[in-house]
């Protein structure tokens, strides 16, 4: 439909074809922008979920490491009981007790929180807090009673938004 055939209809229903066309519009760009903020969230979770492998690959020469140190601990600590001697001069004299600290450290700082990709999807939060406040001004959300949590939550965030709290 053009113009000019909106200008051959009654006033009336040229009105009521203008406000279908708009409701219409209206319901595909936010389609649209759901469908684009889907992309980015995906996005930003391939990014992460590569980091996370990437940061794994580089640290697993040294996590082999400090497992062998420490799975040899382990041996020596349960050959000193059955044998019934002190473990701790076991592990002194077979790997060397600052050895020993020094791979239970390196261990602590190679072991991560929560072993997977989600800790590292913070990363792109100042990118997102860009357009999010807009992006949910924009929307009207209804849910469903098993979704009202969910709802619930959205509608806290939109009020941070509003008074520019940051928790």
């Amino acid at each position: 439909m053009t113009p000019q055939h909106l200008r051959d209809f009654e006033p009336l229903r040229r009105h009521a074809t203008l406000a279908a066309v708009v409701l219409d519009t209206r319901a595909t760009l936010i389609d649209e922008l759901i469908d684009l903020h889907d992309r980015i969230m995906a996005s930003k979770d391939n990014v992460a979920r590569r980091k996370h492998a990437e940061q794994f690959q580089s640290s697993g020469k040294q996590i082999n490491e400090q497992l062998k140190v420490l799975s040899q601990a382990g041996r020596l600590i349960q050959k000193a009981r059955e044998s019934k001697i002190d473990p701790f001069d076991a592990i002194e004299t077979s790997i060397g007790w600052q050895v020993f600290l020094d791979s239970v450290k390196s261990a602590e700082q190679l072991s991560q929180p929560e072993f997977d990709h989600l800790t590292l999807i913070i990363d792109p939060y100042p990118q997102l807090r860009r357009y999010t406040p807009a992006f949910l001004d924009a929307l009207k959300l209804k849910a469903a009673p098993v979704s009202q949590s969910l709802l619930d939550a959205v509608n806290v965030r939109r009020k941070l938004n509003l008074t520019k709290a940051r928790k």
